[in-house]
């Protein structure tokens, strides 16, 4: 049943429609231009409606990425690919982009309803505009249609637009199908190499490596496998893996207990940087160096053994560098240089032994070793001026 109001607006467009019928006649249009003006004005609302939908396809795809994107770019930069990250986020806004303007599309949905001298009312506000169309058409002879209009499709609707969709979608899939696989091995020459992980700890907060994958034996674990990971307190290492290389538990800020195993050979440089919850650790007689950084900033780290001589090995710079609780170090037979930075700001350090190999102590070796009065040296030892400095520390030869 229809309200007072719809009758009253009923009757108000009627007699709009009407002064408009008495304009066009004015106008002197034919049946024919008036029949053009439709199709034009019909063609115009088509396109207006396509251009509704796809915005609307478009927002909701959009929407989607983003949600993608930021997950992404959390995963990616806990993974240290800062490149996929931004990658990730900025497809996810790239296709949020074309929606931005389709509210006031939707506001107009009604318009698709509306008689063709409705729409005209509605589309021409003024008899300028309305005179210009009119001129538009007779000057086009006759054509109903503005084919450059018709040829102004949008962006997403050609062939750029379509592969620039597809790549962003290419590039969202890739990074979570890589998500999905909670661990990445590639072949070695002797077995597999653990290069990427994605798991989880198991309650307690351990990770257990497993010494086999597909019957090839787990050889190495890459670099930066497992850096950064908060929820880690303990890694059980296979007796197959013979290197970790740089990085591999950079800032894993809570592991605490960890073994390393008997027939490792290589510790890679920064593989225990900044694990400030480690306070042991027994290093393999097949190391043959202690690369730069490996345990810098292990400050709760107060007991470092070695299993076994390490010849003509060396502890390399900065390699237990403000590790602040170490108390006294045993330095293996075998060991022939120290080199500079490396055992600077041990505050604790009280008492360093050092085997008869040690040819050379490099500069601000010992630096800030707040509590070490004395260290026993080989006469071959050569001792940079600078390796104890300030530090109180009194060198005594060896006879």
């Amino acid at each position: 049943m229809k309200t007072r109001r719809d009758i009253v607006e009923l009757q108000q467009n009627a007699l709009a429609v009407h002064s408009f019928e008495r304009l066009l006649q004015s106008m002197g249009v034919t049946s024919a231009e008036y029949d053009g003006l439709c199709e034009t004005l019909w063609n115009e609302d088509e396109k207006k409606a396509n251009k509704t939908y796809q915005r609307i396809l478009w927002a909701l795809a959009g929407a989607a990425a983003l949600v993608l994107g930021v997950f992404l770019l959390y995963y990616f930069y806990m993974f240290q690919k800062k490149l996929l990250s931004v990658a990730a986020i900025s497809a996810g806004v790239l296709l949020v982009l074309p929606a931005v303007f389709s509210s006031q599309y939707l506001k107009k949905a009604n318009w698709f309803h509306l008689q063709p001298l409705e729409r005209m009312l509605v589309h021409f506000r003024s008899s300028q505009n309305l005179k210009t169309m009119i001129d538009d058409l007779r000057a086009a002879g006759g054509n109903t249609v503005h084919e450059e209009r018709r040829k102004k499709l949008p962006f997403f609707s050609t062939m750029p637009g379509i592969i620039l969709v597809l790549l962003v979608a290419a590039i969202q899939l890739v990074g979570f199908s890589e998500l999905l696989i909670p661990a990445v091995y590639a072949p070695n020459d002797d077995g597999v190499t653990l290069l990427v992980w994605r798991g989880q700890p198991d309650a307690n907060g351990e990770v257990v490596i497993p010494d086999t994958v597909e019957g090839r034996p787990v050889t190495a674990i890459g670099k930066l496998v497992f850096a950064n990971q908060l929820s880690i307190r303990s890694v059980v290492i296979p007796e197959t893996v013979r290197i970790i290389d740089s990085g591999a538990f950079q800032k894993c800020t809570y592991l605490n207990t960890l073994t390393l195993p008997e027939g490792l050979e290589v510790l890679g440089a920064e593989v225990f940087q900044d694990c400030v919850n480690l306070k042991n650790i027994t290093i393999p007689a097949g190391v043959q160096e202690i690369r730069a950084y490996a345990f810098s900033g292990c400050r709760k780290l107060k007991s470092i053994e070695f299993s076994g001589p390490m010849p003509g090995g060396k502890i390399s710079e900065y390699a237990f560098s403000s590790c602040g609780q170490l108390e006294s170090i045993i330095i293996p037979e075998g060991i022939i240089k120290i080199s500079a930075h490396a055992f600077e700001d041990c505050t604790q350090l009280a008492s360093v032994t050092v085997p008869d190999s040690l040819e050379t102590i490099g500069s601000s070796a010992f630096r800030r070793c707040l509590y070490l009065k004395e260290i026993v040296l080989p006469q071959k030892c050569q001792v940079n001026e600078r390796a104890f400095k300030e530090s109180p520390t009194q060198i005594v030869r060896a006879d």
